[in-house]
């Protein structure tokens, strides 16, 4: 045997990932900042714990031998726009600790994505709660849902909430982009990202309005197919088309199709100076927006349990339950690959208001230093 085939492989020294800028202690002190009153502080840690096992917040009280009913008497007193000024300043206090723990941001800003969820909802009908008809079978079934409207950093592999907006009944949606670009404070924004749903010419003015720019896959129909096939005989794939022509509201916008195979088209509007003719390009950054969707999905994993019909605590409860995936895609984001039984007993660690600074041994190629 050759000295190569006797000598083992030496074992690899286990990666350090330094996370002593992801904590709670920061997001308990806004809390109790915004919502003075007896054990603040500990119930904000309580409500990060239900979020981490998927529990009601009910349940982990009397794990801890504790009583919620202070902190629910509390919140029952507060509304819907008193609960938003935390939400969103605690969402982009998670901004502030992506940064501080190697996050890189390009120089010309972030891009980022605005989409809408909803939930199902068994309370009384209000101003936040919308009525829609499901097939159910061969019958139709009528529900209620609540809405929220997010907007969310989108990059490759990566996804951090800044806002979030629950959405009343009748809000226009231009209303709700200038309610969601506004909110949003100390982060440069270069694009905002959406889907069809958001294909208006009020919306765009707003964006255009707060200085950005706009990526809007175009809606297919009678006009623009035939739009298509022009620019596919006269291999010409950027064009100017007028929006809303058949309305008051009308604007000039600039689009671009991508061909797959003869018949089968993307188009993209946006207000970019974009040196390619084709949709190419803006399929790619288009494509980053799916992000969300699956962070919505992270999201609704840490969603605390509650029966509720309090719209301010349910907000309050779908926003931790952003902040904790927000801070599962700020470790994701580290130079190390973190696997996910790993990232779960890090944030066991990081939600443990006992867990001291010093450097805990994850498994034997991995250490966190906290």
């Amino acid at each position: 045997m050759s000295n190569g085939d006797q000598t083992m492989r030496a074992a690899l020294p286990p990666q350090i990932v330094d996370l002593r800028n992801i904590c709670l202690n920061g997001f308990a002190s806004l809390f109790s900042l915004c919502f003075d009153f007896s054990r603040d502080k500990q119930f904000f840690h309580m409500l990060a714990d239900s979020a981490r096992g998927n529990l009601s917040l009910d349940a982990v009280c009397c794990l801890k031998h504790l009583c919620p009913d202070r902190l629910f008497f509390y919140l029952n007193q507060v509304e819907v726009d008193e609960m938003l000024e935390y939400t969103n300043r605690a969402l982009q206090q998670c901004y502030i600790a992506w940064k501080k723990n190697g996050g890189r941001v390009s120089r010309w800003g972030c891009l980022v994505a605005i989409d809408v969820t909803s939930f199902e909802y068994y309370g009384e009908r209000d101003e936040y709660v919308h009525e829609y008809v499901k097939p159910a079978g061969r019958k139709l079934k009528h529900i209620k849902v609540r809405k929220y409207a997010a907007l969310s950093i989108i990059a490759p592999r990566f996804k951090l909430c800044l806002a979030l907006l629950p959405i009343k009944k009748g809000e226009k949606l231009p209303e709700l982009v200038d309610k969601l670009l506004g909110s949003v404070r100390g982060v440069k924004i270069r694009c905002v990202v959406l889907d069809k749903e958001f294909y208006n010419v009020g919306v765009l003015n707003r964006i255009e309005a707060h200085g950005l720019h706009y990526l809007v896959p175009i809606v297919h129909k009678e006009s623009v197919d035939r739009l298509y096939w022009v620019c596919a005989t006269t291999n010409q794939w950027r064009w100017k088309y007028m929006m809303g022509a058949a309305r008051k509201e009308r604007k000039q916008v600039t689009g671009y199709f991508h061909e797959y195979r003869t018949g089968d088209y993307a188009g993209f509007i946006t207000n970019r100076d974009m040196k390619t003719d084709t949709a190419e390009r803006l399929l790619e950054l288009y494509g980053q927006r799916w992000n969300i969707e699956n962070g919505f999905k992270e999201a609704k994993d840490f969603l605390i349990k509650t029966t509720s019909k309090n719209h301010a605590y349910r907000l309050l409860l779908y926003t931790i339950s952003h902040l904790i995936a927000n801070l599962q895609n700020i470790i994701r984001d580290t130079r190390f690959r973190v696997r996910y039984y790993e990232m779960q007993e890090i944030l066991r660690l990081i939600l443990d208001p006992r867990t001291e600074k010093k450097q805990y041994t994850i498994t034997k190629r991995l250490i966190a230093k906290l």
